[in-house]
């Protein structure tokens, strides 16, 4: 394609991120002034039929024919597209949906703007491109998924164009498919969040998601949800599952996993009993409305139902914690237990001000799990047939489960649980061995000692420092009062540092060490492992 009328652009998503500087993944190109058999005769080899777009021959890249199109029914397939010699490039590229999508780089390296796009990228804005935007309900989704990967605003007069088209039916005609695909897309953009949040403000989220939109203005507790609004809880989870980098099954069960919550009675808000249990039947619902796979479908499903019970592990006896496991079918499926309690960890932290807090439950279950999965099965069931005891073969690998699990759930497990819930120091292994605690072995001696020698240190600063600053800078008063005030700083940080050394409540004992979960100038010491027969309180 050498000719002097037909020219080749580079354009959409690669022009785009190549102006801000990001990978190019995939390239288009657009020809003008070339039709079908132009592009046939050159070797290119035609993609469907609906578009008169071609693969080059040796690339195997995408070249589209510039083409204008005409709205002719609801939904996003009510479409005509007219492709031939005489329509130009800016013809091309006003049919797109956003200006920073509808740019052009010719083969000089020239950019072709002509809708101001490069100034919409460097201002963060996305803005439709023309009124066309509306004939197509699927950019509903596509600039909620841009707005997730960019962070970028909406134009004022682009979000009441969309809010229209929701309101005229458009989103209604979008189908199982599409909605999935863009669902999916934007959950896995670095601030999903933002795409929630695109489709609540234009009114599409209450249309295709409505489980999900009934969320926000349901109020929770506030000493365990200090964001208040159970929306927002959500938008939180997602996004915590975002930068923790979960699966999309699992940012998906994060989307859904409290569904449950806008089916709780209004007499007894904010409190949400059972809401794990009520909110099986509305993630059953977006699953199959979605057609989502199997495999996100089953996880969000689980996440709903038992995320509760997951949070509550060190309240149950070992009989529970092994019909937990059963029941989601942990033995079989151990990595997918595991995803679920991935998103647990997302849960707990995914609220206003507890974005840190440590989730040592999570070690806690596959500690569970581990020490159960310790049970030979298969023996068990071999000796009881052999004994004529075929139909106790489930009975007697529970009881060995239990065997296994009780130890560590009850007797000194009600120590690891007390490890557990008080800080991250702490942490559950699993060696050759058996099952370990580590944790940060502090001397009470050396944490004290650290803290005088500091003391004394910065005390002989205060004594030095009045005579230079009073010569230089302050007053005889300034100069005694700031060694004063800061002398008292530190005697209340090493007697708080002795009274929670001796009398903190969540110290616990390992021989005659100290695990101190309290406030400390100095935090001396190392990692050790200790097995949980030394563990006593």
């Amino acid at each position: 394609m050498n000719t002097q009328t037909i020219k080749t652009y580079l354009v959409g998503g690669a022009v785009r991120d190549h102006l801000l500087g990001l990978p190019v993944k995939d390239r288009d190109w657009v020809v003008v002034g070339a039709d079908a058999q132009t592009m046939l005769a050159q070797g290119y080899q035609p993609v469907g039929k609906d578009f008169p777009v071609f693969l080059h021959p040796d690339s195997h890249e995408e070249y589209a024919l510039a083409r204008t199109e005409r709205k002719t029914a609801k939904g996003y397939v009510g479409f005509s597209f007219h492709a031939d010699k005489d329509v130009t490039l800016e013809q091309d590229l006003m049919r797109r949906d956003l200006t920073i999508n509808a740019m052009a780089q010719d083969s000089d390296g020239t950019i072709i703007d002509p809708f101001g796009g490069q100034q919409d990228l460097a201002d963060g804005i996305l803005r439709h491109v023309s009124p066309a935007f509306a004939e197509d309900p699927v950019r509903i989704l596509r600039i909620a998924r841009f707005a997730a990967r960019y962070g970028f605003q909406i134009a004022d007069e682009t979000m009441l164009l969309m809010r229209q088209m929701v309101e005229n039916g458009e989103a209604d005609a979008l189908v199982a498919e599409r909605v999935w695909q863009e669902l999916a897309k934007g959950l896995m953009e670095k601030n999903p969040r933002k795409m929630i949040e695109v489709l609540r403000e234009c009114g599409a989220l209450k249309v295709l998601l409505p489980e999900l939109d009934s969320l926000f203005g349901v109020p929770q507790r506030a000493d365990y949800h200090p964001e208040i609004d159970s929306g927002i809880h959500t938008l939180m989870v997602v996004q915590r599952a975002a930068e923790m980098n979960l699966s999309l099954a699992e940012r998906y069960a994060a989307l859904l996993h409290d569904l449950g919550k806008a089916k709780t009675p209004a007499d007894i808000l904010p409190k949400h009993y059972e809401h794990d249990i009520n909110g099986v039947e509305p993630v059953r619902e977006v699953n199959q409305r979605l057609r989502a796979p199997k495999h996100c479908a089953e996880l969000a499903e689980l996440v709903c139902r038992w995320h509760i019970m997951f949070h509550q592990v060190g309240q149950f006896k070992s009989k529970t914690i092994l019909k937990v496991l059963k029941k989601t079918d942990a033995f079989r499926r151990p990595e997918r237990f595991q995803t679920a309690l991935n998103v647990c960890v997302a849960d707990k932290q995914g609220r206003l001000n507890l974005e840190d807090t440590p989730y040592p439950q999570r070690e806690h279950w596959l500690a569970l799990l581990e020490a159960a999965n310790q049970v030979d099965a298969g023996k068990i069931a071999t000796e009881c047939r052999a004994q004529g005891k075929a139909h106790l073969i489930a009975e007697e690998i529970d009881r060995a489960r239990l065997a296994q699990i009780t130890p560590l759930q009850s007797v000194s497990g009600r120590q690891v649980r007390r490890l557990l819930m008080t800080s991250s120091r702490y942490k559950i292994n699993h060696t050759p061995e058996g099952i370990t605690v580590s944790a940060r072995v502090v001397h009470d001696s050396q944490e004290i000692g650290s803290t005088a020698v500091f003391l004394i240190f910065s005390f002989a600063l205060t004594c030095i420092a009045p005579f230079y600053l009073e010569e230089h800078y302050f007053t005889n008063l300034e100069a005694i009062l700031i060694p004063l005030l800061f002398t008292f700083y530190l005697v209340g940080s090493l007697v708080y540092c002795l009274l929670w050394q001796l009398f903190g409540p969540e110290n616990i004992k390992i021989r005659n060490h100290t695990l101190s979960h309290g406030y400390t100038l100095f935090s001396i010491g190392r990692w050790r492992s200790f097995p949980l027969s030394e563990i006593s309180e």
